[in-house]
């Protein structure tokens, strides 16, 4: 994929705004709340943010005898890519085989803060900190309190690796490196220092820069999601403007959502970006197809992103920027509470999706209004 940012606008460093980027799998800030209770904020937070731009220096490397700084390091061109059909892992960290009933995933006992990630083998690699306990111990502090390990589990379900690691987020992975982004943070949650991307060994846990000194900023009224893939670093980012209508409230100006593609070539730090022809406020989810050349993007749009509106899926093409399918999935139920729902609408709560093939995305979502947490699962074409 290492033609895209010859086909995309190009983004000098000094031009970047800053972005927040969560792990693949990031999940809804309303679904969050509702199932994740006291470990909620903490895992909330705990979501590294990763911003193109040009860096010098880690600012942790030179003291960390195990992180190795080449002058060009590379991931290579099969890093973040998953064949088909793709494992379908749920945002509730079960999988779902196709054709198949959700099973449990090994999490080491970790609480990841984004998804699992597949590996060729079978097995899968999670990135996640230790339980804290109920209530915790007094003076504990979220930001800073809280311990990460990485685990590496088999295919037959065993933990065959556990190793403590630094704050960190899972981005990808190849057959033998975690890809992490990591992020400082001082005791407010704000950032203490330069963000930075490591390809952590699986086998041996030395770690070597892949993309260092980079800018944080979380912004305002903007969620993003990222992944590796092929060796890049892809980021959708939706933003939306708002404007105020009392002492202490503003609403969404209709019609400014917008969804940004940004893709950073991690060997070269070059950086490109372009809007993409979808209206964005809230995004749920990101897979990119088997061999890199879209990727699907799970997204809100038409309504403020507490209330909710239009959950879609749109497929995106990766060395373009075009947006060669967009569908409708269901409605956010949150619209019920407003009394703005559209007519019998199909109330959706998004869970996952894979690519079945090349042509196919398979989505997994619940119907929240019905109280309970059947998946509905669609095969949907896209080519």
């Amino acid at each position: 994929m290492s033609d895209i940012t010859s086909l995309l606008e190009r983004t000098t460093p000094d031009d970047l705004p800053a972005l927040d980027i969560g792990s693949l799998a990031q999940r809804s800030r309303r679904r969050r709340a509702r199932q994740r209770g006291l470990l909620a904020s903490i895992t909330v937070v705990a979501v590294a943010a990763v911003v193109a731009a040009a860096g010098a220096i880690l600012s942790s490397g030179p003291d960390r005898p195990d992180v190795t700084m080449p002058e060009e390091a590379v991931l290579g061109a099969d890093a973040g890519l998953e064949a088909a059909p793709q494992r379908l892992i749920l945002d509730d960290w079960r999988e779902l085989p196709l054709g198949g009933d959700p099973v449990r995933l090994e999490l080491a006992g970790l609480e990841p803060d984004g998804a699992p990630r597949p590996l060729p083998d079978g097995g899968h690699v999670v990135v996640g900190h230790h339980p804290v306990q109920a209530p915790p111990p007094e003076g504990f502090n979220e930001f800073t309190d809280l311990t990460y390990s990485l685990a590496v589990v088999g295919a037959d379900g065993e933990v065959d690796v556990e190793r403590d690691i630094e704050d960190s987020s899972l981005l990808g992975v190849t057959a033998t490196e975690a890809i992490l982004a990591r992020q400082p943070n001082d005791e407010r949650g704000e950032p203490s220092g330069p963000a930075s991307i490591v390809a952590h060994d699986l086998a041996t846990g030395e770690e070597r820069v892949v993309r260092q000194d980079v800018r944080f900023d979380a912004g305002h009224n903007a969620s993003a999601i990222s992944a590796i893939v092929a060796g890049d670093l892809v980021t959708v980012e939706a933003s939306v403007r708002t404007e105020p209508t009392g002492e202490n409230t503003s609403r969404i100006v209709p019609g400014s959502e917008e969804c940004t593609l940004r893709v950073t070539d991690l060997t070269t730090s070059e950086t490109a970006e372009r809007p993409l022809a979808i209206g964005c406020e809230m995004l749920f989810g990101l897979q990119a197809s088997p061999d890199g050349s879209q990727a699907a993007v799970a997204y809100e749009t038409g309504g403020d992103p507490v209330v909710g509106a239009d959950v879609r899926l749109a497929v995106v093409d990766l060395p373009s920027g075009a947006v060669s399918h967009d569908e409708l999935l269901g409605h956010s139920i949150d619209c019920r509470a407003f009394g703005d729902c559209p007519p019998d609408p199909q109330f959706i709560d998004y869970r996952g999706m894979a690519w079945d093939d090349a042509s196919t995305v398979r989505v997994a979502m619940v119907d929240p209004s019905a109280g309970g947490d059947d998946l509905i699962v669609e095969s949907i074409p896209v080519r």
